[in-house]
C-alpha cells in the first residue's frame, strides 16, 4: 500500500499509467500545491500522456498536443491546485478543469484515478512535477479498489466526503459527479473476504475543523507506551515558534496516559551534502527550545537522508543526479501498536495545523498491529554516519535549513471561478459567454479583462463587477466571436482588483456542456469530405489532425476559414458518399459506448454526428445542397444516433442514455433552424417525405422531427446544463 519513489520498480510515475485489466478511464481528479507547466512541462508532456497511456517522455518521446486533446475528451479530469502554481499566467489544456484554491494554502497531493474496473488513490508527498515524481525522495501510499479487492469502500467514501468538504464551495458539479461516481462503482464490487488482522485505514484531511495532528494523536490506543517515535519531514517549525507538533502530539499522547519514558525519537532530515560527510539540516534554534520548554522524549537521534543517488535506484545501474528529501511521514510504534500518517504534510505548525489557519492537506492515517510494520518500512536511504544525539548536539552538529517558502502572491481570493460558454452549433466562429463565480464574504470590486488581438497587446475590458450578491454568483455576459477565440487560445483573463489595484492572470474554464466541441486544433474544422473519409474509414484520425493543423497555420495570419465543401454539382457524389458512411458511423458511435465521456466526444465533438449535420446545414444555407437531400441527410443521422444502446452497465446505462438525449436533441435543433428555409419546410409538409422519416425514426423523433415546419423558432433547444451548472446557486 506504501511505497516510497525510490527505485525503478517503485518509480511513482508507473502507478499512474494504465493496465489492459482496468480497463479505459473514466475520470481523474488530481490535487497538487506544485505544477509544473513550464519547459519541461510535466504535467501535459509527461504525467497526462502516462496517465492516458500515450507514453510519457522517459517512454515514447514527445506527444503530440493534439493526440493529448483528443485522448483527454474520452474522459473526465479535474486539477485541483494551490493558487501560487497558477499565478504566472499559465494553465494546461481546457479540457481539464482547474480549481484554484488561494485561502487557505492547498497543500494536498491526491491523485484520485477511476478506471472501469479500478479506482485507484494516490495519497502522497510528491507536488505535479519532474523533481516530485522523478527525482526526489517521495512517500506515496498507494489505495486499490478494484472487484475483489481486500479494501473496503467506505474507506473511498469517507475520503471522498472529507475532501468534497475540505474544498467546500471550489468543488463545482461535474467534480463532486466524478467522485461520486468512483465511489458507486466502488461500492458494486463484490469485495473479497482478508484473512488475517485488518489494518484501520482512514484518509484524512487537514485544513478543517480537527487538525491532523489531533487525528493522529487521537488514533493511539489508550494506555499503551510509545516505544519509537519517527518523523521525516523537509521542512520543520519555525525556530522562535513556542507551540509545535513536538509538544502538541506529546501532551495529547500523555492525556490518553500513553507513557513517553521509553520512546526512542528518530528525525529524518535532508542532507546537507551528498556522501557519507553530510550532516542533517535541522533548526538548532528550535531543538534548543525543545529543551528548554521540557519536551519529554529526550533520547534519539537526527539523521539525514542520503542526496546522492544510488546505483540500485535507476535503470541499468546508471546513478544520475541529486534525490532531494521531500517526504513526509510519522510513524508511532508501541509493544503492540503501530499508527502512521504519511502523506503532505511537513512536521510544521501550518502543515500539521498546529497555528490558527493551516494549510490544506491530506494523509493516509494507519493503524495496525505493530507487527506488520518493519523496524525499515517507510524510510529512504539514511547516512548512518551522519546521525546525531537528539539529546545532546550542538548548533555545529547541524546545518541551518532554508525556510520554508510561503509564496506570497497578488490572487483575487475572491474570484471563484470563470467559466466559458462556447454556441459550437453557431458555425466556424462561434459566439460565448463568460460566467463569474465569487466568493461572497470579502468581495473586492473587480475588472475582468480578455486578451488583445496580438500577442503583446493590452488587454480590453471585458466586464466589470461592483457588487456580489449573497450567492456569490453575478452572471453570463456575452461574448463575440472575435473575443471567444482569444480566450480560447490564451486560457486566462487578466484580473484587477482592489486600492492600490492588483491584477493577476486567472485561468478560464469551459463550461462542462461545451467541452465536447472543443476542436482538436484550434482555427480549423474538418469539412464534409473529409468526416465523410473519416467514418469511411479512408483517413485515419491522425492522418485527419495533420491536415487540420497544416491547415490552421495556412490560415494563421490572414483569419481562419472552414472549407464547408464542394459545389452544388457535386451533390450527388456526396449523397452517395455520405449513404456508404453512415455503416462506418454507426461501428465509430459504438466503440465509444463504454463510457459516457467518450462517447459525448463521438456524439457531439469536432468529428462526429452533430459536426457533420452542421455542415449539411451550412452547405444548405449556401445553396450547395437542396432541401430534399439536406432533411435525408439529417434524418439518417437523427436513425443511427437514436438506434445506438445504451449500454450494458448499470452504472453507465443513465449516464449514456442523457449522453443519447442530448446528441438527438442538438440534431433536432439543426432541422429546426433549417425549417426556417420555405424549402426545407415545405418538404417536411411533404407526404411523402413524413411517410420516409416516419418509418425511419421512432414516433416520438419522427412528430418533433416533422414538427420543426409548424414554426420558424422551433421550441426545440439544445440541451446545455443550465446555464451555470457548474457553479450557480
Amino acid at each position: 500500500m506504501a511505497k516510497q519513489s525510490a527505485t525503478p520498480a517503485q518509480n511513482l510515475l508507473d502507478a499512474v499509467r494504465p493496465a489492459e485489466a482496468d480497463g479505459p478511464l473514466r475520470s481523474a481528479v488530481l490535487s497538487t500545491y506544485g505544477l509544473s507547466l513550464d519547459q519541461p512541462n510535466f504535467f501535459e508532456h509527461d504525467f497526462l500522456p502516462t496517465l492516458l497511456g500515450l507514453g510519457g517522455v522517459r517512454d515514447r518521446g514527445y506527444v503530440a498536443p493534439v493526440a493529448l486533446e483528443r485522448k483527454l475528451a474520452e474522459s473526465y479530469c479535474a486539477l485541483i491546485c494551490d493558487a501560487h502554481a497558477l499565478a504566472e499566467g499559465a494553465r494546461p489544456s481546457l479540457r481539464v478543469d482547474v480549481v484554484p484554491i488561494a485561502l487557505p494554502r492547498h497543500h494536498a497531493k491526491i491523485v484520485l484515478i477511476h478506471r472501469q474496473r479500478l479506482v485507484r488513490v494516490i495519497v502522497s508527498s510528491a507536488n505535479l512535477t519532474h523533481d516530485g515524481y522523478r527525482s526526489q525522495r517521495e512517500a506515496a501510499a498507494v489505495l486499490d479498489f478494484r472487484p475483489d479487492g481486500g479494501l473496503a469502500p467506505a474507506i473511498l467514501d469517507d475520503l471522498v466526503a472529507g475532501w468534497v468538504a475540505t474544498l467546500g464551495g471550489a468543488a463545482t458539479t461535474p467534480l463532486r459527479a466524478a467522485l461520486a461516481n468512483a465511489v458507486s462503482s466502488a461500492a458494486a464490487w463484490p469485495a473479497r473476504p482478508v484473512k488475517g488482522p485488518v489494518p484501520s485505514v482512514r484518509v484524512v484531511h487537514g485544513g478543517g475543523p480537527t487538525p491532523l495532528w489531533r487525528q493522529l494523536a487521537d488514533a493511539w490506543p489508550r494506555g499503551e507506551p510509545v516505544l519509537s517515535w519517527r518523523i521525516c519531514s523537509p521542512f520543520w517549525p519555525g525556530p522562535d515558534s513556542q507551540t509545535t507538533p513536538f509538544e502538541t502530539i506529546a501532551e495529547v499522547l500523555r492525556q490518553r496516559d500513553a507513557s513517553l519514558d521509553q520512546t526512542e525519537l528518530e528525525v529524518i532530515c535532508p542532507a546537507d551534502v551528498a556522501g557519507d560527510r553530510a550532516r542533517p539540516v535541522f533548526p538548532f534554534a528550535l531543538l534548543r527550545g525543545l529543551r528548554e520548554r521540557g519536551f519529554p522524549v529526550t533520547r534519539g537521534r537526527l539523521v539525514p537522508a542520503r542526496l546522492e543517488t544510488l546505483e540500485d535506484e535507476v535503470p541499468d545501474r546508471k546513478a544520475e543526479g541529486h534525490r532531494a528529501l521531500h517526504a513526509k511521514c510519522v510513524l508511532l510504534r508501541g509493544p503492540e501498536t503501530a499508527v502512521a500518517l504519511l502523506g503532505s504534510a511537513n512536521f510544521t505548525n501550518t502543515g500539521l495545523g498546529v497555528s490558527p489557519v493551516a494549510n490544506i492537506e491530506a494523509g493516509v492515517l494507519l493503524t495496525c498491529p505493530v507487527s506488520m510494520v518493519r523496524h525499515g518500512d517507510w524510510r529512504p536511504p539514511l547516512v548512518e554516519a551522519g546521525a546525531v544525539d537528539w539529546a545532546t548536539c550542538a548548533s555545529h552538529a547541524l546545518t541551518p535549513p532554508v525556510a520554508d517558502p510561503d509564496d506570497l502572491i497578488d490572487w483575487p481570493a475572491h474570484l471563484r471561478r470563470v467559466d466559458l460558454d462556447v454556441q459550437w452549433g453557431d458555425g466556424p466562429d462561434p459566439a460565448g459567454t463568460v460566467h463569474l463565480t465569487f466568493v461572497a464574504e470579502g468581495f473586492v470590486p473587480t475588472t475582468v479583462l480578455a486578451p488583445g488581438d496580438e500577442p503583446d497587446s493590452e488587454p480590453r475590458e471585458l466586464v466589470r463587477v461592483e457588487t456580489c450578491p449573497e450567492s456569490g454568483w453575478v452572471g453570463a455576459f456575452p461574448l463575440d466571436p472575435a473575443a471567444v477565440r482569444r480566450l480560447l487560445v490564451r486560457r486566462t483573463v487578466r484580473v484587477r482588483w482592489g486600492e492600490p489595484a492588483r491584477a493577476a492572470s486567472f485561468p478560464i474554464n469551459v463550461l462542462d456542456a461545451a467541452k465536447a466541441g472543443l476542436p482538436s486544433v484550434l482555427g480549423a474544422r474538418p469539412d464534409e469530405q473529409q468526416l465523410l473519409a473519416y467514418f469511411h474509414g479512408r483517413i485515419g484520425e491522425d492522418d485527419l489532425l495533420a491536415l487540420l493543423e497544416q491547415r490552421a497555420q495556412q490560415a494563421e495570419g490572414v483569419g481562419a476559414s472552414a472549407n464547408e465543401g464542394p459545389p452544388a454539382d457535386l451533390q450527388n457524389y456526396l449523397i452517395r458518399e455520405f449513404v456508404e458512411s453512415l455503416y462506418g458511423l454507426e461501428d465509430t458511435l459504438k466503440t465509444a459506448l463504454y463510457s459516457p465521456r467518450a462517447l459525448e466526444s463521438a456524439l457531439l465533438g469536432e468529428f462526429s454526428p452533430a459536426a457533420l449535420a452542421e455542415r449539411v446545414l451550412t452547405a444548405l444555407r449556401s445553396g450547395r445542397r437542396s432541401a430534399t437531400a439536406a432533411a435525408f441527410q439529417i434524418a439518417e443521422l437523427v436513425r443511427v444516433v437514436a438506434g445506438l444502446p445504451t449500454g450494458t452497465g448499470d452504472a453507465d446505462h443513465t449516464a449514456i442514455a442523457e449522453v443519447l438525449r442530448r446528441a438527438v436533441d442538438r440534431l433536432l435543433v439543426l432541422v429546426g433552424q433549417a425549417a426556417r428555409m420555405p424549402a426545407f419546410a415545405g418538404l417536411l409538409r411533404d407526404p411523402h417525405f413524413a411517410a420516409y422519416v416516419r418509418a425511419s425514426l421512432p414516433r416520438e423523433l419522427a412528430v418533433r422531427f416533422l414538427g420543426a415546419a409548424e414554426d420558424e423558432q422551433t421550441p426545440i433547444e439544445e440541451s446545455r446544463e443550465e446555464v451555470g451548472h457548474d457553479s450557480a446557486p
